[in-house]
């Protein structure tokens, strides 16, 4: 049940309170005055989409928030463990939404932080909300299985989870069998394609890194001749006789020192180092001798270096940017070559997997089949009562399954197609509801539909949109009376311009559009039994021959107090 809502700086609305009771709630208002405003404020509390050009002109965000008081029966187990609620007790559930004018939304629930899709689905559970729109849905025959399973229920909800646990084994298998390339054809050539590939990067002998070293390599044969010519002038500096290299200087020092020795220990302790810097001196000077006699001076190297490095730089365009992704792709390759190689044997085995998993899915179907079966029967039958109460006595429906296909690719709702039929005059054969039915058929139709699936879901709120499209006379009276007896136990809103179902509201708020100060704001009041009087006279003449208009209304309030007391008796009774 909606306890409050609270409406803040969305489209025409500045600030808006509706605390609403149970029942059937009537709202009603001039065409244009925002009765639709409160309903899309409503649906974007509950995840629908939100624009910029929802958050009132000069407000830089809107806010919506609602307190509603859930039973645990209308959750999902899931749902019923976030939010610790049990059989017992109802638990009051707050969910807000803010958005603002960088198209950030925030949803909160009992003051914690949700997310859309949560939102969505406590949405699913409190609310079915009808929309003008919604009378078209019926003629879409892709809507009808739908609402057929949601009518059915467990049994075939049971069913159904069945047909689409086997559906995915089937998925599973029937993917494994592509990836080994079902049509040999193919897989021959995507064979040759990888054994090709396969032995260009093995004859290539690829190492990690290989590329970098190779290039470290080319610089150093592209200065081979200055790095020979600087080897052989560090060399001789440090062992050179004629001018006298570094190394005998450095002996002629440590001589020096050795004498001075004699005279001075603590001089002659300097001998140490030199001693050890002609050792180091001569050990790089017989490196650098090594490094001399060790240069290749080959005048193909660098030809070989840059073959070398063009292949490699081939095999990176192909398989990757890198040497390691070269050596990954080859890998991948061979595990694919080898698998396909032996893909004739897997084939087979899976092929029979396929088919015997087929043959379950195949018989899943069936058992989903006949359980729709005898929930169409039954839809069928309460949908003709629902429409003789609505004024519509000599229609006949059904419902029609299509030939099964129990060939692949298979839906994820199973092999039926179904498709509802109507005649709604006596002596018309039953044809597509999409050929027959007129726009205030539609209407009644779809009201009837959501009344049982109402009962089915045990929905606690009901929201109708302006129901009474393509309605008058006696048979808006029908639909005011039906509205009536939906909201038995439940919550109906009901936004509507006909004073038939103003007048069965057991709540009537009225909802207007005013100037003040240059900026257009719109409001909803709570009628009394005189204001209720005066809308529904303007709903009838629209402000002409008020005097009748006043007696008329009058007449169809007690009309409808009668008709909810005799109503509340039959219940009692």
């Amino acid at each position: 049940m909606l306890i409050h809502l609270n409406v803040n700086d969305f489209a025409l609305i500045e600030k808006l309170e509706f605390a609403p009771d149970g029942g059937l709630t009537v709202i009603t208002g001039e065409t244009g005055a925002g009765k639709s405003i409160l309903i899309d404020a409503i649906l974007s509390l509950l995840g629908n989409r939100m624009t910029r050009d929802m958050i009132r002109t000069g407000s830089s965000s809107c806010r919506i928030e609602a307190l509603f008081q859930a039973e645990a029966a209308c959750f999902d187990p899931e749902l019923q463990a976030v939010f610790g609620l049990d059989d017992e007790t109802p638990t009051e559930l707050l969910l807000q939404r803010e958005f603002n004018e960088n198209g950030r939304s925030v949803f909160r629930i009992n003051d914690r932080l949700s997310t859309a899709s949560t939102a969505r689905r406590v949405s699913a559970a409190l609310f079915d909300i009808h929309g003008q729109h919604d009378n078209q849905l019926i003629f879409d025959p892709a809507t009808h299985i739908g609402l057929l399973d949601r009518f059915a229920g467990s049994p075939v909800q049971s069913a159904r989870e069945q047909w689409e646990a086997i559906l995915l084994q089937w998925n599973q298998c029937h993917e494994k069998l592509a990836s080994l390339g079902a049509d040999p054809a193919e897989r021959a050539r995507t064979i040759d394609m990888l054994r090709y590939q396969v032995s260009e990067i093995e004859s290539a002998k690829v190492k990690p890194r290989e590329d970098e070293q190779l290039a470290e390599q080319r610089r150093i044969r592209q200065n081979q001749e200055k790095i020979v010519k600087a080897l052989s002038e560090a060399r001789d500096l440090l062992s050179g006789d004629e001018s006298g290299g570094a190394i005998r200087l450095l002996g002629e020092s440590a001589a020096k020192v050795d004498y001075i020795g004699r005279y001075s220990e603590k001089l002659g302790r300097l001998k140490d180092s030199l001693s050890e810097s002609i050792e180091l001196a001569s050990s790089v000077a017989a490196g650098l001798a090594d490094a001399l006699q060790r240069i290749d001076i080959d005048p193909r190297a660098l030809d070989r270096i840059d073959e070398r490095l063009d292949v490699l730089f081939r095999l990176k365009t192909k398989y990757g940017g890198s040497l390691e992704q070269v050596i990954a792709y080859h890998q991948k390759a061979s595990d694919r070559l080898a698998t396909l190689l032996g893909a004739e044997e897997q084939t087979q085995a899976l092929q029979q997997e396929l088919d015997q998993i087929q043959t379950r899915l195949v018989g899943a179907g069936k058992v989903l089949h006949e359980a729709r079966a005898i929930a169409a029967a039954d839809l069928s039958r309460r949908i003709c009562l629902e429409l003789s109460d609505l004024g519509m006595k000599s229609v006949r429906f059904s419902v029609r399954f299509e030939e099964q296909d129990t060939r692949p690719p298979f839906r994820k709702d199973g092999l039926d197609q179904v498709v509802f039929l109507i005649s709604p005059n006596p002596g018309e054969p039953e044809r597509p509801l999409a050929r027959i039915a007129s726009g205030g058929e539609a209407a009644r139709i779809m009201l009837a539909i959501k009344a049982i699936l109402a009962d089915a879901d045990r929905t606690p709120i009901l929201i109708f949109d302006e129901i009474d499209t393509g309605v008058s006379g006696r048979t808006a009276l029908r639909v005011a009376e039906k509205l009536s007896f939906l909201a038995k136990g439940r919550q109906v809103f009901c936004v509507t311009h006909l004073p038939q179902i103003a007048a069965m509201a057991d709540h009537h708020f009225l909802i207007e559009k005013s100037v003040l100060e240059g900026k257009t704001r719109t409001e909803l009041f709570r009628l009394d039994r005189t204001g209720r009087q005066h809308e529904i006279a303007r709903l009838l003449s629209g402000g002409a021959g008020e005097d009748q208009a006043l007696s008329l209304a009058e007449e169809l309030l007690r009309g409808a107090e009668a008709f909810r007391q005799d109503s509340s008796s039959d219940r009692k009774s």
